[in-house]
C-alpha cells in the first residue's frame, strides 16, 4: 500500500515539484492511534508482550511528528524522510515502559502469535512485524527531538498534568515566532 503512495507521489517530481515523502512510525499518543490499545490491557492488568517481545519497534511522539512535518516544510526539503524517534524499542521494552509509567505490574507470560492470530485474524501481523528504522536522515538535516526515547515520552504522555512544559516553550519558540 505504502509503494502505491509513494509511486503517487513521484508524479509530482515529473512536473518539477518538489517532493518529500515522510514515513511514520509507530505514533505515540494518548488521543487515538495505538497507544492506547496497546495501553488498555495493562491497565487492567493484563499486559505482556507480544510473541518472543524481541520484535523492533519503531515510535515517534505525537510533537515530535508534527515537529518533522513542519521542519521539512520550513527547510524545503526533498526526499525521504522516517518520522522514527532515534532509539526504536523492542516490544518487550515498550510493554514494560507502559507498565512502569502507568504503574502496573506484568506478570503474565507474552502472548503467543497463534492466540493473537484467533482473535485479530490477519491484522495480528503488525503485533509481530519487526522494524527498526533509522532517523538519521531527518538528524543530518537538522532536526533535534524532543523525546528520542521511549521512556521521556511515554512520562509526557501519560504524566502530563496539562501545564505548559519546556518543550511546549520550545516547540512554540521554533515555529511559531
Amino acid at each position: 500500500m505504502v509503494s502505491i503512495w509513494e509511486k503517487e507521489v513521484d508524479a509530482f517530481e515529473k512536473l518539477n515539484i518538489k517532493t518529500a515523502k515522510i514515513r511514520i512510525g509507530l505514533v505515540m499518543s494518548n488521543k487515538g492511534g495505538a497507544l492506547p490499545e496497546m495501553a488498555k490491557p495493562v491497565k487492567y492488568y493484563v499486559g505482556a508482550a507480544m510473541g518472543s517481545g524481541n520484535q523492533w519497534q519503531s515510535w515517534i511522539h505525537l510533537q515530535d511528528l508534527g515537529r518533522v512535518f513542519l521542519h521539512v516544510i520550513s527547510r524545503d526539503l526533498t526526499g525521504v524522510y522516517n518520522a522514527v524517534a532515534p532509539n526504536p524499542v523492542t516490544n518487550v521494552k515498550l510493554t514494560k515502559e507502559i507498565a512502569r509509567v502507568l504503574d502496573r505490574p506484568l506478570f503474565l507470560p507474552n502472548i503467543p502469535r497463534a492466540v493473537m492470530h484467533l482473535v485479530l485474524g490477519e491484522m495480528s501481523y503488525l503485533l509481530f512485524a519487526s522494524q527498526r528504522v533509522s532517523s538519521k536522515k531527518i538528524q543530518d538535516s537538522g532536526f533535534d527531538f524532543i523525546y528520542p526515547n521511549i521512556c521521556g515520552a511515554l512520562e509526557n504522555i501519560y504524566l502530563d498534568k496539562g501545564g505548559q512544559t519546556a518543550t511546549d516553550a520550545l516547540y512554540r519558540n521554533e515555529f511559531i515566532s
